[in-house]
């Protein structure tokens, strides 16, 4: 599963190493660090984009708990449904930011 900190912590680490490399004109070095650095952007994007998904399947079960409560009455449902809306939504935004 992609990890947004993984991805993150390979993306710099890669980037820093990258440029110690060019400095001390290691470019061959310097080439795999880059993709390194390349590598760790895409799982963080892959993992923003799993999220981002999960979101997604929240708030349409909870949109359908919340028909389904109001349409037979169950307010327990109704709310629960609407909380999970919610709380899709708060992962859909979080997940929106990289």
């Amino acid at each position: 599963m992609p990890s947004r900190i993984v991805g993150r912590t390979h993306a710099t680490t890669g980037g820093i190493q990258a440029r110690v490399s060019r400095f001390f004109g290691f470019h061959d070095r310097a080439a795999a660090h880059r993709s390194k650095q390349a590598m760790g952007h895409g799982e963080r994007h892959a993992a923003t984009t799993s999220g981002w998904a999960k979101g997604t399947g929240q708030r349409i079960r909870g949109t359908g708990h919340s028909i389904l409560g109001a349409i037979t009455g169950s307010r327990r449902r109704q709310a629960r449904g609407n909380a999970n809306n919610n709380i899709g939504q708060m992962r859909q935004n979080f997940n929106s930011r990289i």
